[in-house]
């Protein structure tokens, strides 16, 4: 029988060195991660499962939907930029060396109708034509082959590719303050189809290439690179686009018209957009049936798609997939863009342990490994794979094997054998979890911390993302260490992530969300952020915060912490509201005397040492206040609690109880029948016979 477990193999180095559950935890699998599943039971799917149309829908792109291309290298040669009666120009370019260009250039025209003219409100640039200036480099020829290539695959271009040509065209020089508004280029010779320009060393700022084509946008930043590298784009002649103001520095650029000859094909563009636009739909309504379905984890949280080629981890970034695969993945980034879907690569990679030749007894290890974001950054090393995330249920074992090793002589029927198979997937993560994405769908404590800390930076700077804020911390805060247990977990240490959490939530005022923090971490947490929290009250007014504080209260684990939380809010509060007589602090005031009563109302259950708590109420409240109060909590509460809390409160009266007092426990005795023998003192006190409960 074979079996197959999907699992992750999480190591606690992800968050600082600390330890967290799944850290070696073989056990734990995380959400809705399928754990053992019979190697038969693979899920059959029909042509119109979702997952199926997503798959077959990616399988008939051939090229990327894509109507531009950019890339950046630092490998580019000089080209050996000469002018006529200045020289070569050195790179990086200087200002004494731009200054030279703009004497021997001219103003940029464009079109207007049949007309060419220069309009520097819609066009201020300088420009040498190719017969003003050369590129003296011989090894630049050899750079643009190569350039060349890297269009083609950009744009699609599969059929007739040795037949692109590029033809020079200008020199063109952005100073601060130069611009080109949106436009489209004229075809400028016999068979152009479309432009290439290729940015030169020249540091500046400004100056963002925008193009638009179908409501679809293509945003290419020179500034960026400027200082030291080469960058280039290339789009069809028919796109629309504008050049941003250069704000300051200078911008350097040749432009070339690529020229199709015989025999060439470009790829039908509209036609990969149809499958964008299949592909948009389908995404959608995924992510909408998993908004819908409100925790029922029918869907899994996330899809993987196989790319048809393998990747080491050096290469596992979007700019050095091979063609078919850079189609696939571009244009899934396209969508998910527009969607708020993200994109990201791994390995997939399966471990099959057999006892012989045959596999008739195999164990099975399938898991994520090297997760990175499309320019190659490391995210996490690990993680499992969600039940139904792959598009392709082919089990992965039907290829032959990337890697095997045999314990003992190959063949000899027993020998225990490994077996590795490796693929490189797109996984895609649709906006309805991606906060749950990077807590691995779990609240064990795993967590994809670069984009943890990521997504709490943005959130932060933007007002607009303030929910998404909340939901970051308060996933963030549920999180547990390893080997929880509420009873010693204020021992465990507390990693930065959840310091981090805890700090923006209080700075933002979620202060219900402490409750939730001091469940995950313990009553410390409450206590030692309580005066802190008193400052906030006082600042915003208890009007505004009884609720909040109430959820607060709720994540301790004792009614003796809620009470001495209380007293450490009261001494916050106290220091920036001083003065007795304030309206603030009487509201204050009087919230305080129902407070610890409307918390412990909504517990579950009360223990021995919480009736005991409660008793001890009585010495710093008015007497009246305290019994209509906890009368109710307690008859409510267990035998063991309520014989605590009488057992409490006589024993602060001592042997003298106040006449109040002894009606009051009479009071109790009678609506609760407690145990006669817990309360003989009691009973002969109060001067009533002791009742038998059975």
């Amino acid at each position: 029988m074979s079996y197959i477990r999907y699992h992750c193999m999480d190591s606690g180095s992800e968050e600082d060195g600390s330890s967290f559950e799944g850290a070696e935890d073989k056990s734990d699998t995380g959400g809705s991660v399928q754990d053992e599943v019979r190697e038969g039971d693979f899920e059959e799917r029909s042509d119109e499962d979702f997952r199926t149309q997503i798959l077959l829908t990616l399988q008939d792109i051939k090229a990327p939907s894509a109507f531009a291309f950019s890339a950046v290298s630092s490998s580019l040669p000089n080209p050996g930029l000469y002018v006529p009666h200045h020289g070569v120009m050195g790179l990086p370019l200087t200002t004494s060396d731009a200054q030279k260009i703009i004497r021997e250039a001219s103003q940029s025209p464009f079109g207007r109708g049949e007309e060419t003219i220069v309009d520097t409100t819609v066009r201020k640039s300088w420009e040498l034509k190719p017969e003003q200036f050369s590129l003296q480099n011989p090894k630049w020829q050899g750079a643009m082959k190569k350039i060349l290539e890297d269009v083609n695959r950009g744009l699609g271009i599969t059929k007739g590719t040795k037949k692109v040509r590029a033809e020079l065209n200008k020199l063109l020089l952005y100073e601060p303050g130069a611009f080109f508004k949106p436009h489209k280029d004229s075809e400028k010779a016999d068979g152009m189809f479309a432009t290439l320009v290729i940015c030169l060393p020249c540091p500046h700022e400004g100056g963002k290439l925008v193009l638009t084509h179908n409501g679809e946008k293509y945003e290419f930043e020179t500034s960026a690179s400027s200082n030291y590298e080469f960058s280039y784009a290339c789009w069809y002649a028919d796109i629309t686009h504008e050049v941003l103001p250069v704000t300051s520095g200078h911008r350097l650029v040749l432009t070339y018209n690529l020229i199709q000859q015989t025999d060439f094909e470009i790829p039908p563009y509209e036609l990969a957009l149809e499958h964008a636009k299949k592909l948009s739909t389908l995404l959608e309504d995924y992510n909408l049936q998993l908004e819908r379905e409100a925790g029922d984890n029918k869907l899994p949280p996330m899809l993987l798609h196989k790319l048809e080629h393998k990747y080491t981890q050096a290469n596992l970034r979007l700019k050095l997939l091979k063609p078919k695969d850079s189609a696939h993945v571009r244009t899934l980034t396209q969508v998910s863009t527009k969607l708020g879907f993200k994109v990201y690569l791994a390995t997939l990679e399966l471990v099959v342990n057999t006892c012989d030749e045959g596999m008739l007894d195999e164990y099975k290890l399938q898991m994520l490994n090297n997760m990175v974001d499309l320019n190659g950054k490391i995210l996490t090393k690990h993680f499992s794979i969600p039940k139904g995330a792959l598009l392709d249920p082919t089990p992965q074992d039907d290829d032959n094997p990337d890697g095997e090793e045999h314990e003992g002589p190959t063949g000899n029927e027993g020998s225990p054998a490994t077996f590795w198979y490796k693929d490189t997937v797109a996984i895609l993560v649709p906006p309805s979890k991606q906060l749950d994405f990077v807590f691995k769908f779990g609240f064990k404590g795993k967590l994809i911390r670069p984009l943890f800390y990521k997504l709490i930076k943005e959130f932060s700077e933007d007002p607009t993302q303030k929910s998404k804020l909340r939901q970051l911390c308060e996933l963030a805060l549920k999180q547990k260490p390893k080997g929880y247990r509420r009873s010693d977990v204020s021992s465990k240490p507390i990693p930065p992530f959840f310091k981090k959490a805890l700090a923006t939530a209080l700075d933002e005022g979620y202060i219900d969300l402490l409750g939730e923090a001091c469940k995950s971490r313990g009553d410390r947490i409450l206590l030692k952020n309580a005066r802190k929290i008193g400052h906030f009250v006082a600042n915003n007014g208890i009007s505004k915060l009884d609720d909040k504080l109430l959820k607060c209260m709720q994540g301790s684990s004792s009614v003796a912490t809620m009470i001495e939380f209380l007293k450490l809010v009261k001494a916050g509060f106290s220091k920036i509201v001083p003065e007795l007589s304030s309206a603030e602090r009487k509201s204050f005031e009087q919230w305080l005397k129902e407070a610890i009563f409307l918390t412990v109302a909504e517990r579950s259950a009360l223990t021995e040492d919480d009736g005991k708590s409660l008793a001890q109420l009585s010495q710093t409240m008015d007497w009246d206040l305290f019994e209509s109060k906890v009368t109710q909590i307690i008859l409510n509460a267990a035998k063991v609690v309520r014989k605590a809390f009488v057992d409490e409160l006589m024993s602060i009266a001592e042997q003298h109880p106040p006449e109040e007092q002894l009606s009051f426990i009479s009071k109790i005795k009678q609506k609760s029948e407690l145990n006669k023998a817990g309360h003989k003192r009691c009973s002969s006190m109060v001067g009533l016979p002791a009742k038998r409960t059975c």
